[in-house]
């Protein structure tokens, strides 16, 4: 094996979170430099200062029990003999300590006894007087509090390293080391809380990866924690060819040899209960069909996400008071929604999909899978689902200040919308659709994007919503092609409705006609304009080659815009309206060019106008049509 330890330094990511004088990270002890008289080595240790004790307290008597006798106790059942933990005392903050060894996944019983014998031993030499400590050991961690600490999730301290040597290829490497941590997240959850396993990254080098929990956690508790630290590497060891985050309830580390003896257990498959568990949520139904002989995966990780979310519907009743005609707050294609208060006094939105609606379970699962995997501020945040019997039900954690359409053409809300406001909904949206286009795990693509599904939080920051038709593709994938035609018209880009192709371009339409709405306060939706009246993308193109941008503007902005900005936008507009998908940015540019960089925008061409034959009526999504084989001949050359 390559002795690469010598390499690492400390990610200054760690620092604000702990003292810096109190983290010793002493990674060249691996090469034998180790001062202390253990035998287990530290990857680092953190102890609180300013919580002490004195040596002839009960709290210190009780400690010097607890680590002489830790390595002893019983283990806690299920745990294969690696996790220790041992209380003393009863007044937290008094004489209480609480303390805790959870051994690696790869270790026997019998080692594990050793070594959290030398890990107590070596701690109580380095944090000699404090209450609280933690040491983070190659084969262990070791933790004692004066607070209980059996069975609670704890993220911080936490502190990361990498590894001074970059791979050949940064971004390559941390997508297959992303998808490892993943796949081994997935096993750890319903094996031993820890696994370890490799995957190529190009010819012969691989990636080889740890990740364990403490086995006194839940799976819900370790799910979150996993998340946690994969989120972490981005930040800490991008690129990097060696690595690893510690917390004190869960730690990962990742290297391109191996660095773990391979056991067993370390990738055992998981239980046949979740096979079960798959069949049933498929089949949307209450009882398990016959299970699947393989399950993929991603199937896995979908079923850790959703199992993790589920409420039962009795706790939905209570919350909407049995989906009470005064909790309801509108109505769409697909079912509809109601305001609900948890037990907790947590407000949510609960989306119940109609019996006879157009989302089956297919997009349902879409929907949970997708909005519990993704995490960004301008994304709408998924608290949990329901499926029970007939029902299908989302949970969303409530935003006062419902969609944007209700604000924006509102004729007395809309005044509260001031430039200032709608640019900050513009660069909002644009960044979420950044992150579902390139920087999430998957290339998302919406399908449906428009000012129904964008909504407002109390501070007027725009979260997009309703991805129940939303696209998923590989890292490397951004678009694909499909016989059923979803979305709403106005927004959908002519590739799209005619031919069913869509591509994260087709994003970057919708989010033009979004933005050409927020500038002029006028809906870009044919079906909701009076009959002759000129649709907003012919008018903003004639404007643009008159040269007239400003007579755009929303006339309650009256003169209090910026000029230059709503200058901007209008012609980001137009780029993104373009009829080829070609010529339109992607979301990147967009972020940068209304960030103030210095970019070179094109000059937009004319957009294509969509179905200016069509009689006005109500806005309605086109998955309730069939479009028929003349569909070319509303679209005007």
């Amino acid at each position: 094996m390559p002795n690469n330890e010598s390499l690492y330094s400390t990610s200054t990511l760690s620092t604000p979170r702990m003292n810096s004088s109190l983290l010793i990270l002493l990674l060249s002890l691996l090469l034998g430099s180790f001062p202390l008289s253990s035998a287990q080595p530290f990857w680092g240790y953190n102890c609180s200062n300013n919580l002490n004790y004195t040596s002839n307290s009960s709290f210190a008597s009780n400690l010097n029990t607890l680590l002489s006798s830790i390595a002893s106790s019983p283990p806690l059942a299920g745990s294969r003999g690696l996790f220790h933990s041992l209380t003393i005392g009863t007044n937290p903050g008094g004489d209480l300590v609480s303390g805790s060894c959870q051994c690696r996944g790869n270790l026997s019983s019998t080692d594990c006894s050793s070594t959290c014998i030398d890990a107590a031993r070596s701690l109580q030499q380095v944090c000699p007087t404090q209450k609280r400590a933690i040491g983070w050991y190659r084969d262990c961690v070791f933790r004692y509090s004066d607070q209980p600490i059996l069975g609670i999730m704890a993220s911080s301290p936490w502190f990361c390293f990498a590894n001074a040597a970059n791979a050949s290829d940064p971004k390559a490497f941390n997508r297959e080391l992303t998808a490892l941590l993943w796949s081994l997240r997935a096993y750890a959850l319903y094996g031993m809380k820890y696994a370890t396993g490799l995957r190529r990254v190009s010819g012969s080098q691989r990636i080889f990866a740890n990740l364990g929990c403490n086995t006194d956690l839940n799976v819900s508790e370790c799910s979150r924690c996993y998340q946690d630290i994969i989120n972490y590497i981005p930040s800490c060891c991008y690129g990097r060819t060696g690595g690893a985050i510690f917390t004190p309830s869960c730690d990962c580390r990742f290297e391109i040899y191996q660095f773990y003896h391979l056991s067993a257990d370390s990738l055992s498959p998981p239980p046949t209960s979740l096979s079960s568990l798959a069949a049933k949520i498929v089949a949307g139904k209450g009882r398990p069909s016959k299970p699947p002989t393989t399950i993929l995966i991603e199937d896995i990780e979908d079923i850790i996400a959703m199992e993790s979310l589920q409420f039962d519907l009795a706790t939905i009743n209570a919350a909407t008071s049995n989906f009470s005609w005064d909790n309801k707050l509108g109505e769409g294609g697909f079912g509809e929604v109601y305001k609900g208060k948890l037990g907790n006094g947590q407000e949510v939105a609960v989306k119940r999909l109609s019996k006879n609606s157009v989302q089956g379970i297919v997009e349902f699962k879409t929907e949970v899978i997708l909005v519990a995997r993704l995490q960004h501020k301008n994304l709408v945040k998924l608290l949990g689902f329901c499926v029970a019997s007939e029902e299908k039900i989302l949970v969303y954690g409530f935003l006062s200040n419902s969609s944007l359409n209700r604000f924006l053409f509102d004729p007395t809300k809309n005044k509260s919308l001031d430039w200032k406001t709608r640019f900050k909904i513009i660069f909002g949206i644009a960044r979420g659709l950044l992150y579902l286009h390139e920087d999430s795990r998957l290339t998302i693509i919406h399908r449906d994007l428009k000012s129904n599904n964008i909504l407002l939080d109390e501070l007027m920051n725009p979260k997009i919503s309703d991805f129940g038709l939303a696209k998923l593709f590989g890292m490397d994938q951004t678009q694909g092609d499909t016989k059923r035609i979803v979305g709403t018209y106005g927004y959908m880009a002519s590739e799209y409705a005619m031919t069913g192709h869509f591509s994260v371009k087709s994003n970057v339409f919708s989010f033009g006609v979004l933005v050409l709405e927020l500038v002029t306060g006028q809906k870009g939706t044919l079906f909701a304009r009076p009959q002759f009246e000129e649709a907003l993308q012919h008018r903003a193109w004639r404007l643009w080659s008159e040269e007239k941008l400003l007579d755009l503007i929303d006339p309650d902005l009256a003169t209090k815009y910026e000029e230059e900005e709503a200058t901007k936008c209008i012609r980001i507009a137009l780029l993104c309206i373009q009829e080829d998908p070609g010529r339109r940015p992607k979301m990147s540019t967009v972020v940068r060019a209304l960030n103030g960089d210095s970019i070179s925008l094109q000059m937009p061409k004319a957009p294509q106008f969509l179905f200016n034959s069509m009689d006005p009526g109500d806005e309605r999504p086109s998955s309730l049509y069939s479009l028929p084989p003349s569909i070319s001949s509303l679209y005007p050359h």
